[in-house]
């Protein structure tokens, strides 16, 4: 016979001595509810239906004068074909995850080997600005700042200098202002440096001092 938990809906195949048992009452496996399954009509053919056996609990016969036991309680055994469900479920996720993994993995690598000349270029040891040497030149309609710098190159391969990064600040050394200054493209070996030679032609109010740094472009090969 055939019964459901009324509390999970959890199914279970009842054998013929379980449903003799008086009074009958059941513990669900899975969330443990305790309920009375209704009796089949006397004459039902149930042996048919039958599967698995519940387990039991014996009930010993009650002694001359002692209190009756209290009604014992029947766990049937939940059937195979309810947790395949489950064994399948996770073993679809598993080879979810184990396939996102592998697409993470090839995704990454894929765009290592896409970009591994610039990956390569960003860990290597930037070109830098040394003895900065800011001064005034009288230029047509005023004065204008000339900068001169050395290019320092310390990595492995040859760097091309094209635009450098000028911030200002204020004698207190606060942020003002940024601007990206385009300059006569300047090749630098590696391990190597090189002059450059650049004109700031406008200084925001208040600036007292400059920073500057390399904007870093693709190495040369």
């Amino acid at each position: 016979m055939h019964v459901a938990c009324p509390q999970c809906g959890t199914g279970y195949q009842l054998s013929p001595a379980t449903l003799e048992r008086d009074p009958l009452r059941l513990r669900c496996r899975r969330c443990r509810h305790v309920w009375e399954p209704p009796r089949p009509l006397a004459g039902t053919a149930f042996a048919a239906d039958a599967t698995a056996a519940a387990d039991e609990t014996a009930t010993p016969p009650a002694e001359p004068g002692s209190p009756a036991p209290a009604p014992a309680v029947a766990e049937p055994d939940e059937p195979a074909a309810a947790a395949t469900p489950r064994r399948r479920r996770r073993g679809l996720a598993l080879g979810l995850y184990a396939l996102a993994a592998v697409l993470l993995v090839a995704g990454a690598g894929g765009f290592a080997w896409a970009y591994r000349d610039a990956l390569s270029f960003a860990a290597a040891p930037r070109p830098h600005l040394v003895d900065v040497e800011p001064a005034w030149r009288a230029a047509a309609g005023g004065r204008r700042l000339v900068v001169a710098a050395d290019v320092e190159n310390p990595g492995p391969v040859a760097a091309e200098i094209r635009r450098v990064h000028v911030k200002f600040l204020s004698a207190q050394g606060a942020w003002i202002d940024q601007t990206v200054v385009e300059v006569p493209p300047l090749r630098v070996p590696a391990g190597a440096s090189g002059r450059l030679e650049m004109a700031v032609d406008r200084l925001p109010e208040g600036t007292a001092s400059l920073e500057l740094s390399v904007v870093p472009d693709a190495p040369v090969s």
